[in-house]
């Protein structure tokens, strides 16, 4: 299943052919009603795109994730990369995704929280990161980065966080990062979602923080954030 994913008012102008349309709200609770109404077939492998960034895609990937579906990727590039793929590429926006008048999917909120849920804390037993850019490629000339590439990229940006430790990941660009980081191997891991404008940021003792930078892919792959691969999506 090959899943578009934008945010409520942007223009589709271009979509990879036999994919379906999937609006994202910008409003968490309803970001998980949308995803509990999804009609998608848990033993089918979901691969999700959006313009090339992976910011909204990432969103989707979390939400899929908390809803159960364990078969989840990302297409890194997004729309840009399909025809490097020799994916057909169509005018317009695709059919929109099929979804049930009520939700019934089951949704993981501890590993998708509010905004408002994590400013309730009191305090925290997982380490919490602030990320409201990622300056890091997760890509090169000779396709995915290895982990350990990445990682170092994160030390540099001053991202860290222990090994094997709980982490809640929070900030505009969360979902991505968090992909990122379980790519890395970590996997207890929470983003929080907010509104795709806005930030949070709680003392410097408890978060590691990023304020700015951006996310570039410039090769084609499939990504996972557990086995990489590229192909086709047959």
């Amino acid at each position: 299943t090959l899943i578009q994913c934008v945010l409520p008012n942007y223009p589709v102008k271009y979509h990879i052919d036999h994919s379906h349309l999937f609006r994202i709200p910008d409003v968490y609770e309803e970001f998980v009603e949308a995803i509990r109404k999804l009609d998608l077939d848990y033993e089918k492998r979901i691969v999700c795109y959006d313009s090339g960034d992976m910011r909204v895609a990432s969103r989707v990937f979390w939400g899929l994730r908390a809803a159960g579906f364990d078969e989840v990727q990302v297409l890194v590039g997004g729309l840009h990369s399909a025809g490097e793929l020799g994916l057909e590429i169509e005018e317009g926006p695709p059919s929109e995704i099929v979804s049930t008048t009520s939700p019934f999917l089951p949704f993981n909120y501890t590993t998708v929280l509010s905004y408002s849920e994590l400013i309730r804390k009191d305090s925290f037993f997982q380490q919490v990161i602030h990320v409201n850019g990622i300056a890091i490629r997760l890509d090169d000339a000779n396709g995915l980065r290895e982990p350990s590439e990445i990682k170092n990229d994160f030390e540099k940006l001053g991202i860290s966080y222990r090994p094997g430790s709980a982490l809640i990941i929070h900030g505009r660009d969360s979902a991505l990062c968090g992909m990122m980081i379980r790519y890395l191997g970590e996997k207890a891991i929470s983003v929080v979602f907010e509104s795709s404008t806005k930030g949070f940021t709680i003392s410097k003792e408890r978060s590691s923080t990023i304020d700015s930078g951006y996310f570039s892919a410039s090769e084609t792959a499939f990504f996972d954030a557990d086995t990489p691969h590229s192909g086709n999506l047959s």
